[in-house]
Order: C-alpha cells, then structure tokens, then sequence
C-alpha cells in the first residue's frame, strides 16, 4: 500500500510539474507578441496545478487516517512543493509518504540550490511546523542527504499524538 501511494504521489507530480514548466516555457515564449496565447497557456497551467493539487489530495487520502492529518500531510507537501518552484531552481523533487508503527512520516526532498542564508524568514517553514503541532506531530527541514533541501514531517495517524514539535 505505502508504495502504490508513493508511485501515485510520484507520478502526479512528476508528470504535472513536467506540463506546468512546458506550458510556463510556452507562455514566456509568446508573451510579447501573443499576449492572448499566453494568457490561455496560463489557464492551462492554474488548472493542471489545481488538478494536480486534488490528485495528491486523493493520493495522500486513501489510508484511514483521521481528516486534520490527512489535511495537514496534504498542505505541507503543497508548501513544499511551492517551495521548490519558488525558491529552489531545482530539476527534480521528489515527494514520499510512508506509513508506520501508528504516524504517517511525508518527506520532500529536491535536487536544488539547497538552504540558504535567509531560509526561514517567510511564513512558510513556520506554517508547515504549526501544522505539524497542531496534529501532534513533528516537522524537520534543511539539507538534502545529497544536497538540495528536504522537508520531512512525522504525522501520528491518531489526532493529537503528543509528539515533539521541534524541528
């Protein structure tokens, strides 16, 4: 089951990251002499992302696991993944949810320019960590084991777990 969710997890993203970048390509290609073509490749775009966005959702839902980890599991990987394209000019991000001994532990990891000196000083590690607490969980972030940046949140598939919020 943990691997079937992986692959799916895997094959969403990959594969809606991969449209996104070619059709943003498309867009930036013909905004000055086509802005009307590239206002359309941006709607294809919000909606791939958005599609995506719910395929994970789904992915992510499958286990029995109570609705406020289901929800919290499902934001960070969206922040993570935000953060990739966002900040971390990365080639390749991978996302990976394992279920264990009663927590469900969600890992994002990229192969980009990894931390940075200012790291942090947005809302947006801080929001995933409150998350994480608020459902009794854990979250970590920083260096890849092979570089890039990694994000990894240990969510106790019971509300409320009582687990550390350090991180």
């Amino acid at each position: 089951m943990r691997l079937r969710t992986a692959q799916e997890v895997h094959d969403i993203v990959g594969h809606s990251l991969a449209v996104i970048n070619m059709q943003a390509g498309v867009a930036l290609h013909v905004l000055d002499r086509r802005p009307e073509r590239a206002a359309e490749v941006l709607r294809t775009v919000r909606k791939t992302s958005a599609q995506a966005l719910a395929e994970v959702r789904v992915a992510l839902g499958r286990p029995a696991v109570p609705a406020a980890v289901d929800l919290a599991g499902y934001r960070i990987v969206q922040e993570s993944l935000t953060n990739v394209v966002r900040h971390a000019a990365a080639s390749r991000a991978a996302v990976e949810v394992v279920y264990d001994d009663g927590m469900v532990t969600v890992t994002v990891t990229d192969d980009g320019r990894g931390p940075r000196a200012s790291a942090g000083t947005g809302r947006g590690l801080v929001g995933m960590r409150e998350r994480a607490a608020a459902v009794g969980g854990s979250l970590t972030a920083g260096a890849g084991p092979a570089g890039g940046f990694q994000v990894r949140a240990a969510l106790p598939l019971t509300e409320g777990g009582g687990l550390s919020t350090a991180g």
